[in-house]
């Protein structure tokens, strides 16, 4: 969740609206992250009612009745719920969600490749930076990425956390 704490605090260092798409735990930990980098940096840097104006959290189980009909996401509601998180500033937004993970691990790999889909048009409309995550196990990552490269085939890089740092490659 490092890398999500750092791209979070990259949008409100930037003046983007950030909106954190996931399960209660996922966003919690890192706002918790972000919190502990705005310690660590010196005053003044990020103004201090940041988390009230500038991230959005939503829970990803409770978007069903929100976006999803028949279990699938649908394109106008989507639409509307990306209009109404990202409210009247006309900023910039910037993303991170596992929603297309928690998704693909319910079982439901259909709407996880459509949601991955609908974020992916959003972002291609050049309204959004988006940053998903996928958790995959360290002992055989070439199988677990071959395994999602359906569900993935929108994403462009692949950025990996191991005990030597973070690594980051092309995703083809």
């Amino acid at each position: 969740m490092e890398a999500a704490a750092l791209f979070a605090l990259g949008g409100v260092r930037r003046g983007e609206k950030v909106l954190l798409v996931g399960s209660h735990w996922h966003y919690l930990d890192i706002l918790r992250r972000v919190e502990d980098l705005l310690k660590a940096q010196p005053p003044g840097l990020v103004q201090p009612s940041w988390r009230k104006r500038d991230i959005a959290v939503f829970e990803a189980s409770g978007l069903g009745s929100e976006f999803f009909v028949d279990g699938m996401p649908d394109p106008g509601r989507f639409e509307s719920f990306l209009r109404k998180a990202s409210g009247p500033s006309g900023r910039p937004l910037r993303v991170w969600n596992n929603l297309g993970e928690l998704l693909h691990e319910s079982g439901s790999r259909r709407a996880s490749r459509a949601v991955e889909r609908l974020w992916h048009q959003f972002r291609d409309a050049g309204r959004c930076t988006i940053l998903c995550s996928y958790l995959l196990p360290e002992d055989d990552l070439e199988a677990d990425v071959s395994g999602l490269r359906v569900a993935l085939r929108y994403h462009t890089h692949l950025v990996r956390f191991d005990r030597d740092g973070a690594s980051v490659a092309q995703f083809l």
